[in-house]
């Protein structure tokens, strides 16, 4: 270890004098990119007056500022959107926040996760029965593209800025669940969009709290959209179907019996 010594201009001389430091030959300091040492003069030590400070022998290394790496950015034909933008995670896709290139407009972006692959269908399924709706209350096709890097495909929807149902339910604020003229609103725009999916020969068969998303309009209002249509499917007026779909949690009683009991027969008349 080197020592260094700091002194008065005076004592400095003095030493000088005696022959015991020369304030000019300064040895190279290993913190000094100069290669000279920042202090005066330094001495073996043995000098009372002098301060001791005890340097490192570390070679002197500049600071450099530590590069952080940039967001992954990620593109179809015309939109772009960030890894760090993600809204959402499905079963098959994840949904993220997208811009579209040349007006700036958001819109919410559906990407098939490599690992599911063989949901390629469902989704395209979904885009074609988006494509033959046209309701308020339910979330509205933009387009289907391509991401340019991956080649998989991508559903672009309209962006609802509230979040899912679900998300809003968790908030402290909603512990005890929403105020009763919130929910009238939910009852109702619920109603309006289920009412069209059967006018229009569809059943969801997904409807839970994750696939309802809020909607906060300018003016502070809320609107409430069904969304997902990846489960969705034509049905015909009398049409009896006997396939069970949906989320665990939120299938019919009947059903839930059915399907993990076997202890009712889906043909019997429910009460």
């Amino acid at each position: 270890m080197i020592v260094a010594q700091r002194s008065s201009s005076i004592p400095l001389m003095i030493a000088a004098l005696q022959g015991q430091v020369s304030p000019h030959s300064a040895p190279a300091s290993p913190r000094c990119p100069l290669g000279r040492a920042p202090s005066v003069g330094y001495v073996d030590g043995q000098h009372p007056r002098y301060t001791h400070y005890v340097m490192s022998a570390t070679p002197y290394a500049p600071t450099t500022r530590q590069q952080t790496t940039p967001p992954r950015r990620r593109t179809t034909g015309t939109h772009y959107f960030l890894e760090e933008d993600r809204l959402g995670l499905g079963g098959s896709c994840d949904v993220y926040c997208g811009v579209e290139k040349d007006s700036g407009k958001r819109h919410a972006l559906k990407v098939l996760r490599r690992d599911r692959l063989a949901s390629k269908d469902e989704l395209l399924g979904e885009a074609r029965t988006l494509r033959q709706l046209s309701c308020s209350k339910i979330v509205k096709l933009i387009a289907l593209e391509v991401e340019e890097s991956s080649g998989l495909p991508v559903v672009v929807m309209e962006y609802c800025n509230g979040g899912s149902l679900l998300t809003h339910l968790q908030q402290p604020e909603n512990a005890r669940g929403i105020d009763d003229r919130e929910f009238l609103l939910l009852f109702s725009d619920m109603v309006e969009a289920i009412s069209y999916l059967r006018s229009k020969g569809f059943v969801h068969r997904d409807i839970k709290p994750g696939n309802i998303l809020r909607h906060v309009v300018p003016s502070g209002k809320v609107e409430y959209k069904l969304s997902d249509f990846g489960t969705s499917r034509t049905a015909a007026e009398n049409e009896e179907t006997h396939s069970i779909v949906g989320t665990e949690e939120y299938l019919h009683p009947v059903l839930y019996k059915h399907a993990f009991f076997g202890e009712v027969n889906l043909l019997t008349p429910v009460e």
